[in-house]
C-alpha cells in the first residue's frame, strides 16, 4: 500500500503490471524491488517490524514470566530479524 500511495504515475503502471503476474521474471522482480525502495516502501516497512517487534518484547516482559518470556523473545527477534 505504501509504494503505491507514494509510486509516480509510471511507478504505479508498473506495480499495476507485475504484482500478481504469474509468469513474473527476473526483470519484472528488479522493476518491484526498485519502485518498492525508491518510493520508501521498504524503509517503511522495516521500520514498522521494529516498531512492533520493540512493543510485543516490551509487552512480554511485563506479561509473561520466565523461561517462556526468553523463549519468545528469542522467537520474535528469529522471526524478525533480517539481514538484507
Amino acid at each position: 500500500a505504501h509504494a503505491t500511495e507514494k509510486a509516480a504515475p509510471t511507478q504505479r503502471a508498473v506495480l499495476q503490471r507485475h504484482l500478481g503476474d504469474p509468469a513474473l521474471g527476473a526483470e519484472g522482480v528488479a522493476q518491484l524491488r526498485e519502485v518498492i525502495t525508491e518510493t520508501g516502501a521498504l524503509d517503511h516497512v522495516e521500520a514498522l517490524i521494529h516498531e512492533l517487534t520493540d512493543q510485543a518484547t516490551s509487552a512480554l516482559s511485563t506479561e509473561v514470566a520466565e523461561p517462556a518470556r526468553n523463549v519468545l523473545v528469542d522467537l520474535a527477534m528469529a522471526a524478525t530479524a533480517r539481514t538484507a
